[in-house]
This record gives structure tokens, C-alpha cells and sequence, in this order.
């Protein structure tokens, strides 16, 4: 299962996760499977452009480490691995 990164947080801090929305997994989701920003747009019915800022934000609220480039290709780090599954769950759980 995903965990946050292990810090000491203030009880009041929220966990990175909170002001992630649903669309935002999806996009990590469609990354993970397609490679593509392009592609995973298309799936998601978003433009290129409102990928990348989606994508911008998650990687600010969750880490820049979550995906990498691997020359033209995009690619779920092993931290966005981890947290990946319990996406998926929560998609899911929303669908």
C-alpha cells in the first residue's frame, strides 16, 4: 500500500494526498499506461495543455518525483509506483 513520505507532520498539515482531485489520478493512471501526455489526454478527454498543468499541480502537491521523462516518453517513478495502486483503488471506488 502507498504511504506518504515519512516525515513528522503537525496533526493540522495535511497529508499530500488532500487537494489531489480524482482527475489528477487519472492522469497518473493514464501516464502509467500509455507513456504519453498526448495519449493519456485524449483518454481523458483534456487538451495537452491542461494535462501539463494537471500533471504541474500533482507533481507539486505529491512531489516532483512522481514521473520522469525518459526521452519523449513519460514515466511513473518507483515512488509514483507505490502510490499507483491505491489511485487505481480510489478511481474505483469513484467510478
Amino acid at each position: 500500500p502507498w504511504r506518504a513520505r515519512e516525515r513528522a507532520r503537525p496533526p493540522h498539515e495535511a497529508s499530500p494526498v488532500s487537494g489531489v482531485d480524482l482527475r489528477q489520478l487519472a492522469l497518473l493512471v493514464a501516464l502509467h499506461d500509455t507513456q504519453s501526455l498526448n495519449e493519456a489526454a485524449r483518454r481523458l478527454h483534456m487538451t495537452p495543455s491542461a494535462a501539463s498543468q494537471s500533471l504541474q499541480r500533482l507533481r507539486a502537491r505529491l512531489g516532483d518525483d512522481i514521473v520522469a521523462r525518459q526521452g519523449n516518453a513519460y514515466v511513473v517513478t518507483p515512488f509514483g509506483e507505490g502510490a499507483l495502486e491505491a489511485f487505481r483503488d480510489m478511481l474505483r471506488l469513484w467510478g
